[in-house]
């Protein structure tokens, strides 16, 4: 992934912040902590947020 600014983990979860103030996520979502509005693992990054 191109454009990183900032990343953040934790146990089972990384946030990805792009430098084109996008927001990424990947990991376990098994309560919706990802925030994209599944519940559903997240293997590779998807944008969440606006």
């Amino acid at each position: 992934m191109t454009g990183v600014s900032f990343v953040s983990a934790g146990s089972q979860y990384t946030m990805i912040l792009k430098s084109v103030s996008t927001l990424w996520a990947t990991g376990s979502n098994d309560y919706g902590e990802l925030g994209d509005g599944t519940n559903v693992v997240k293997l590779t990054p998807v944008q969440v947020g606006l």
